[in-house]
């Protein structure tokens, strides 16, 4: 389970890297940002769902940290998506 996460989080991390560097914030980016980290939250779904976990720690440790750390890329990118959206209505 730890080499799956650690892929998907390293996938995760390079896209949202490769958005980050160009300089415009517009719409578009912020939802194909969002739209990869909900894929991979799916799959991480898909796999635990599939594989389970061996022991009740190798869950509790996936629950409370690594689950948590895909949360924390999302955040950010709905609370900028939701600012943009507010701005457009402002117009």
């Amino acid at each position: 389970m730890d080499k799956f996460y650690n892929d998907r989080l390293h996938k995760l991390e390079t896209v949202i890297n490769d958005f980050e560097i160009e300089a415009d914030c517009s719409i578009q980016r912020i939802e194909t940002v969002i739209h990869h980290i909900l894929e991979c939250l799916s799959e991480m779904k898909g796999s635990v769902l599939k594989r389970g976990f061996k022991k009740t720690d190798e869950e509790i440790r996936f629950q409370l940290f690594q689950f948590l750390c895909l949360y924390r890329l999302l955040l950010p990118c709905l609370q900028l998506f939701y600012l943009l959206l507010m701005q457009l209505k402002a117009l």
